[in-house]
């Protein structure tokens, strides 16, 4: 243990301020979350000597369950603030399967009050446990006190517990981002309707009953909240690249337009559910938008009476974007996902001062980060429920976060009812379908038209998508959840004899590529947390590891001649780099993602995150440098459906339309610049497409029986 640090840590133009928690370069503060600040300074104390991950959640998150993503975020932060580079440190060194350790050159500077050297001319070393409550002490001054002003125990129970699940809904289509009145009576949902052609607003009593449809416009709505007083919902309208908030009576009744924004992305995504958060007086909406096309979302406040808005958050430039907003209900916390990349980011809590106005330090719930959605917080303020892609948690400011729900599939939304006289607590929550099947579609001699309608490829009970034919056309490689988690298979191409290529025990595994010779696949895989780019030898089955320390690289895919390997970020806005297949540095390439080269080697092709199109530049040279243009304009990839597949002469490709939903099979001519359709759009349509080489089938990963229902669990 050590004493509290009063003194202060010097290295190059860097200080690091421990009483005051200050870390300064030439005078100027740079910016530091208490966590990364702490992470810092017993990296400095130990410096010289490697620290393992375990020493550092001991430390730095005491008793809380912290992920491997959760450090390297703070070691993350702290380099970006340093200017260090994990590949060459000058400060912070990774140790790989171990940890860090400070190998930069600093000097210490003991406060006048401090206390003495020990015998020996060494200091006693500091104690970080009193200096992390010296820490916290000073975060509550600067944040106003806020969570010492509430009360000063929960009455809500830690944690609560499931003791009952049933069916709300188990309507026809896709039932979906549920919102429960305020005083519990009604649940408001988004429904795809019986024919699953179109979302709407819907509204159904608690214990069930037939639902009232409340709009009936073509465009698909979303998202849909209850005012405070139970008068009016909210919700999203979008139409094609803008997206409205409207309000309208619950029992039907004329709609009005607060207002218009753009589109998140290419489409809002229901793991960024809720999108709109009202004020508990009723007089304002938070939502989730960016305030001009193609930018960062992030939070806004929307006065209802005066269509007045201003930011409330403000996340990085080159991160994707804040959304999930939920206040708490004395309108002093405001919790929301800060994404990173789709369905991965970190969930914040900003205090409030008067008039919704930031106040204070972030403070950062500490889970795993994937598919973070949901947060809802219960009456007293201090716990907040939220959800992943698969699990509903209740976190505790003072003991952490806990599990209290696994779902069987994938959970789409989630909403927090009021407590009830029994001293229960309702939660509703969308259990979304999701078991996509490989199929494949059989086409004419040209490649041209579809000679027959889809046929089951390859299937088990479990996740099976992104396949992939081998250049010879005779295997596929695919992945798949059937072992127990996500990971490398191949077949033949008809499907047989499957086998098993990974054992990496991932969470996520995904967009296998082959190698041209066909002796090697590169995909990536999350293991645990942290998306990294791995190749695998075909016979040999081993995966190794080509990068590292780059959290949210992934979408690898082969040059033509096999020298080089691409692959995007997942982690911020998607930016596209080139690896030399035999090792060596990286090159940053450009904002892209999905990179492929065209078949005969000559171009590179990308799509982007916020803008429809097919783009291309020329290899000679440098890439970097040379002109961008628009190859395909109606290629827009929408929720990671689809992909695209270039051969000679011209480009097979599937994506989504301005509302979310999958288009035609197509096929780009280079000679005639025109597309045609070769297949019509499959519903449920999956991710991942490929075409055999020569060009007699397209193979795709669609989920049969998409859609979902809402469950109704009962809290204690």
């Amino acid at each position: 243990m050590m004493e509290p640090a009063k003194g202060r840590y010097r290295f190059d133009d860097f200080e690091l301020d421990v009483e005051n928690l200050r870390l300064t370069a030439l005078g100027e503060s740079l910016p530091l979350e208490p966590k990364s600040f702490r992470l810092l300074q017993f990296l400095i104390e130990s410096r010289g000597r490697v620290v393992s991950k375990e020493q550092i959640v001991a430390i730095v998150w005491p008793g809380t369950f912290v992920s491997d993503n959760s450090i390297t975020r703070a070691v993350t932060q702290i380099r970006k603030a340093l200017q260090d580079d994990a590949r060459e440190p000058k400060y912070i060194e990774t140790v790989p399967t171990v940890g860090y350790r400070f190998i930069g050159d600093c000097k210490q500077e003991q406060d006048p009050t401090a206390a003495p050297d020990a015998p020996g001319g060494r200091r006693k070393p500091a104690n970080l446990l009193l200096f992390a409550v010296g820490a916290c002490l000073a975060l509550a001054i600067a944040a106003g006190l806020w969570w010492t002003m509430a009360s000063p125990t929960s009455l809500v129970p830690y944690p609560l517990h499931v003791i009952r699940v049933s069916k709300l809904t188990s309507y026809p289509g896709d039932e979906r981002e549920p919102a429960i009145s305020p005083d519990g009576s009604y649940v408001a949902f988004s429904w795809s309707g019986p024919a699953g052609d179109n979302y709407d607003i819907y509204v159904v009593h608690s214990g069930g009953q037939q639902p009232l449809r409340l709009t009936q416009d073509p465009a698909p709505d979303s998202f849909p909240a209850w005012s405070p007083d139970g008068s009016q919902i909210a919700f999203v309208r979008r139409n094609g690249s803008m997206a409205d908030i409207i309000v309208v009576p619950p029992l039907g009744g004329s709609e009005r337009t607060l207002h218009r924004f753009f589109k998140i992305g290419p489409d809002l995504d229901f793991s960024q559910h809720p999108v709109l958060a009202w004020s508990r007086d009723g007089k304002s909406i938070i939502y989730s938008g960016p305030s001009r096309a193609g930018e960062e979302y992030q939070l806004f406040l929307l006065s209802v009476q005066t269509g007045d808005v201003r930011a409330v958050s403000s996340p990085d430039s080159d991160l994707p974007g804040d959304s999930s907003p939920a206040l708490s209900a004395d309108g002093r916390s405001l919790a929301f996902v800060r994404y990173l990349a789709p369905r991965n980011g970190r969930l914040l809590i900003q205090p409030l001062g008067i008039g919704t106005v930031p106040s204070g330090n972030l403070i950062e719930v500490m889970t795993s980060g994937l598919g973070l959605r949901s947060p809802a917080w219960l009456e007293d303020g201090k716990q907040l429920l939220f959800a992943d892609a698969t699990q509903i948690f209740e976190w505790d400011r003072d003991q952490g976060a806990v599990q209290i729900y696994a779902a069987a599939g994938f959970l789409g939304g989630l909403s927090l009812g009021p407590k009830r006289p029994d001293n229960t607590w309702r939660v509703v929550v969308a259990s979304e379908k999701e078991d996509p099947d490989i199929w494949e579609i059989p086409l004419n001699a040209g490649g041209r038209k579809s000679t027959g309608p889809p046929k089951l490829l390859i299937r088990s009970t479990e996740d099976d998508s992104h396949p992939e034919y081998s250049p010879d056309g005779r295997q596929i490689a695919f992945n798949s959840g059937r072992s127990g988690s996500d990971e490398l298979w191949i077949s033949d191409a008809d499907g047989g004899n499957p086998r098993q290529l990974s054992h990496l025990g991932a969470h996520v595994l995904s967009y296998p590529k082959w190698s041209p010779d066909g002796k090697q696949i590169v995909f990536h895989a999350r293991v645990p947390d942290i998306a990294e780019v791995y190749v695998v030898d075909v016979n040999a089955g081993v995966p190794k590891q080509i990068t590292h320390e780059n959290p949210g690289l992934a979408v690898a895919t082969w040059s033509r001649d096999g020298r080089f390997i691409y692959a995007s970020t997942l982690v911020g806005k998607a930016v596209s780099y080139r690896i030399p297949a035999g090792g060596g540095a990286m090159q940053r390439l450009w904002e892209g993602d999905e990179v492929l080269e065209s078949a005969d080697g000559k171009y590179i092709l990308y799509s982007k995150t916020n803008s429809s199109g097919l783009f291309r530049r020329s290899v000679e040279g440098d890439p970097v440098k040379n002109r961008e243009e628009v190859i395909v304009p109606d290629y827009w990839r929408v929720a990671q459906l689809g992909g695209y597949v270039p051969v000679a002469g011209g480009i097979y490709y599937v994506s989504g339309d301005a509302q979310g939903r999958p288009s035609p099979f197509r096929y780009f001519d280079y000679a005639s610049r025109t597309s045609i359709d070769v297949a019509p759009a499959v519903p449920g349509l999956g991710r991942g497409f490929t075409v055999s080489p020569d060009r007699r089938t397209m193979a795709f990963a669609a989920t049969s029986e998409a859609g979902g229902d809402l469950l109704s669990l009962e809290l204690r």
